[in-house]
């Protein structure tokens, strides 16, 4: 995780961040942007991954995140993490995805990522 975990962005959780940030840029190259925490129908998503945008390494804080980067016809993937996989986190992660379905995002993937199984 070295290198991955950095000061939190959008008031998340480092580590959890760092979890997500790592499968970003090993497993695609930091390609496209990522917007943290997310608000969805007043809840917060760790991570949305807008895997078509033309940027590079760019990470958004989620601040106003539905009005500066609209999810409606956007092909997207979620990401919740956690220290510790739990059933709460799997279900967390379920029900965000749905969230972002009904606001009109085309969901590609959801990645649920923790440190402990």
């Amino acid at each position: 995780m070295e290198g991955y975990i950095k000061p939190p962005i959008s008031n998340g959780n480092p580590i959890e961040q760092g979890l997500i940030r790592k499968w970003w840029y090993e497993e695609h190259n930091a390609g496209g942007l990522i917007v943290w925490e997310y608000n969805l129908e007043g809840r917060y998503l760790d991570a949305v991954w807008f895997p078509n945008e033309s940027s590079t390494q760019v990470e958004e804080a989620g601040l106003n995140a539905p009005k500066r980067f609209p999810l409606a016809g956007k092909e997207i993937v979620t990401c919740e993490a956690k220290i510790n996989l739990t059933p709460e986190l799997i279900g967390q992660a379920l029900v965000y995805k749905q969230f972002a379905l009904h606001a009109g995002a085309l969901v590609k993937d959801t990645i649920i990522f923790s440190e402990n199984a």
